[in-house]
Order: structure tokens, then C-alpha cells, then sequence
């Protein structure tokens, strides 16, 4: 069932706007089969056809306990930063516990806004909004001082989605640790 929160931000002006460009534009069959993974699906499909609130914390943090669980891990430390008044942090924190029930992988979830530390389970992905300001600068400047770590886009996510048109698709990045035990 949908929960209040989802419900009244979904019939906010932008967001109708948002369905309308990012679903209706998508095909048909797509839309209908979506219906009946809304209902019937388990956690993974309903993040693979973006039934999940905030879409890209959705795929992100399920991708997350993936890989941990490929690479035999048991946790993974994840974080978002500016959690203002903290929706976005317990709507992840949910995603997190969903995330945890489907793959086994537990999560380390660490919130920051203005100095402040909020503990709950989450993770974020980075959502630049124009290029060489803020988010962008801050991670060309990151991967010019880190040699061996670098943050860069999800190459091809957009490909691996059922959905093409959502926009989250272009904000999610990766960090790369060349330098991490698994990689030597």
C-alpha cells in the first residue's frame, strides 16, 4: 500500500508533471505490466520498474547490498549528506530495511546537514544540477587530489533500466576506491 507521505507529495504539481514526462512517456505494455508488479511484486521488481519512492536511493542502496553480497561482505556504511528536515533519510532508511530483508546485507546508515549527525540506515546517490558549481566542482576537485579514488557517473545505468526517461538516471554516481583490498 502507498503511504501517506507518497500519496501527498505524488499530487504536488511538479510530480504529476514528472509521471507524466517520465512514465506516460514510456510504452504502454511497460506501464500496464508496472501495475501488476505494484501489486504483486517482491522488493526487487518494484525497485527494477521504479515503484519505489525516490527512485534513486531505491536502485542505489539495492545495488549497494548486491555488490557487498558478491564480494561476501555482511554491511555497508552508507550515507546521505544535507538531510534537512529528514524525509529523504527515513524514507531511505526504509529502503534500507527492504534492501536488507531481500539480500541479507545489513546496513550502516549515517545522515549530515549542517554539522549535525543523524544515525538511521540510508545511502545517497549524488544529484548534480549544473555543471562545474557546486556538487560538480566539489567532485572535480575530489578526483583531482584523489589519485587512487575517484566519483564518477553510473555509466550505462540507463541502459540496464526497464524505464529510460526518469531523469534520476543521469544524477547517480559511483565511487571508484582504486586503492580497496578487492581491487589488488
Amino acid at each position: 500500500m502507498l503511504d501517506r507521505y507518497v500519496l501527498r507529495r505524488l499530487f504536488q504539481r511538479d510530480k504529476l508533471q514528472r509521471v507524466f514526462v517520465e512514465r506516460l512517456t514510456e510504452p504502454l505494455h511497460l506501464n500496464v505490466l508496472a501495475a501488476f508488479v505494484w501489486l504483486f511484486g517482491s522488493f526487487r521488481m518494484k525497485v527494477a520498474f521504479d515503484l519505489v519512492a525516490r527512485q534513486q536511493y531505491a536502485f542505489s542502496i539495492l545495488h549497494a547490498a548486491e555488490r557487498a553480497k558478491e564480494f561476501g561482505k555482511k554491511g555497508v556504511t552508507i550515507v546521505e549528506f544535507g538531510v534537512a528536515s529528514g524525509a529523504g533519510l527515513l524514507n531511505m532508511c526504509k529502503i534500507a530495511e527492504n534492501a536488507s530483508k531481500s539480500t541479507g546485507v545489513e546496513f550502516r546508515v549515517f545522515g549530515f546537514d549542517t554539522g549535525l549527525v543523524y544515525r538511521r540506515r540510508t545511502i545517497t546517490a549524488i544529484t548534480p544540477r549544473r555543471p562545474w558549481t557546486g556538487e560538480l566542482l566539489a567532485i572535480h576537485e575530489f578526483n583531482r587530489e584523489q589519485p587512487a579514488r575517484k566519483i564518477a557517473p553510473f555509466t550505462m545505468l540507463r541502459s540496464r533500466r526497464i524505464f529510460k526517461s526518469a531523469r534520476w538516471l543521469d544524477q547517480v554516481f559511483l565511487a571508484h576506491i582504486h586503492d580497496h583490498e578487492l581491487r589488488s
